[in-house]
């Protein structure tokens, strides 16, 4: 059978990491349909396949652009693609063969502030639904998503598909001391810190992960603000100054999961408010490198921790402020969330999201 995947988001955050895991498990479990993967033509040679397995197109069209519907629609005909697959939300509208689509959140319709303006919140919204209604499968990475596009769009229940995403493997424990100090030492991180990660957009709830911090008895734990970017740091120094916290908050660079892996094996725990989430690998990528985490009781964040990390009202900076104590100075509590998060964590692998993604396609190929 003959399968194309949209992956011209290859390289994006957040998304790129479910398209390079998705394609990378795929072709290990399937050896018999041929894939065709349309690339940008700047990404086309990033990423190395078994040519008898995968053929890489290019496909130039501007993201969230009118041109990507007829493009991509004429590319799957001519090429005589059975099964479609966008990871994004733009299916293309001309398409005549199967359809997928992977529908991460409704990020957009939940915080259209997120957006640029009105315009892009309208065009999110009509391209969302139609995507919901045009394909022969949904899946979401959640069923807190599921519900969303069952509320939202009165989306058929049984049409989506909740297929989890995957921690990679190199997310794990690390025992060279030496190796976290070289780290530490490089980006001049403290011994004791928590760790928030996300974006400033706001849903991630910044600035009250700021506030709560701010009110913690103990001040021998700094902060370590992952996600947000160096060229962003201006932008909290006013926040950062009321709060009298300027000197104990650390902003770090973009950092790839050979850093990252490290920044979370040195945190003394995961603070992770998020006001929504269509999954939250965070909370996942931090259990696994065996940390505790306190994260949000709201959207698919219980789903993913369980009973394994400490859920709070993202709204209430008290709460917040004293659960990172309790973490913090409760040595039993924290060894027990340690144990309950690592095996949390090995549930969910990218391994599993792409066998379960292939049953979806044999199945659509099948009818």
């Amino acid at each position: 059978m003959r399968i194309g995947i949209d992956v011209r988001k290859i390289n994006d955050f957040g998304i790129g990491t479910y398209i390079q895991n998705l394609i990378k498990y795929l072709l290990e479990a399937d050896k018999l349909n041929q894939y065709f993967l349309f690339f940008n033509h700047q990404d086309i040679n990033s990423f190395n396949y078994p040519k008898e397995q995968v053929i890489k197109l290019i496909n130039n069209s501007p993201k969230y652009s009118i041109r990507e519907h007829f493009s991509l629609s004429h590319q799957a005909q001519k090429y005589n693609l059975q099964l479609f697959h966008e990871p994004h939300y733009t299916l293309p509208y001309f398409l005549k063969c199967k359809k997928v689509v992977s529908i991460h959140d409704l990020i957009h319709l939940k915080f259209p502030q997120n957006l640029p303006n009105r315009r892009a919140y309208i065009y999110a919204k009509f391209m969302i639904g139609q995507a919901i209604k045009k394909a022969d499968k949904i899946l979401a990475g959640s069923e807190n998503t599921k519900n969303d596009m069952v509320e939202i769009f009165k989306t058929k229940a049984e049409k989506i598909e909740v297929i989890y995403y995957g921690v990679d493997e190199i997310f794990k424990p690390l025992k060279g001391q030496n190796l976290l100090e070289n780290f530490k030492n490089k980006y001049k991180l403290t011994n004791k810190y928590i760790l928030y990660s996300g974006s400033i957009r706001k849903h991630k709830n910044l600035e009250n992960a700021l506030r709560a911090y701010a009110l913690l008895k103990d001040e021998s734990y700094h902060l370590v603000i992952a996600g947000v970017g160096l060229q962003n740091q201006k932008d909290l120094e006013p926040l950062l100054n009321e709060l009298k916290i300027a000197e104990k908050v650390k902003i770090t660079p973009f950092l790839d999961y050979s850093e990252l892996v490290l920044l979370y094996n040195s945190a003394s725990v995961l603070f992770f408010p998020t006001l929504y989430e269509g999954f939250g690998l965070p909370v996942l990528e931090a259990m696994a490198c065996g940390i505790p985490v306190i994260s949000s009781n709201n959207s698919s964040i219980a789903e993913v921790s369980a009973e394994a990390a400490i859920l709070v009202d993202p709204l209430n900076l008290k709460k917040m402020a004293d659960a990172l104590e309790k973490v913090l100075e409760e040595t039993s509590l924290r060894q027990r969330m340690v144990s309950l998060g690592l095996e949390r964590a090995k549930i969910f692998s990218w391994e599993k999201t792409a066998q379960a993604t292939l049953r979806v396609y044999r199945e659509l190929l099948q009818n």
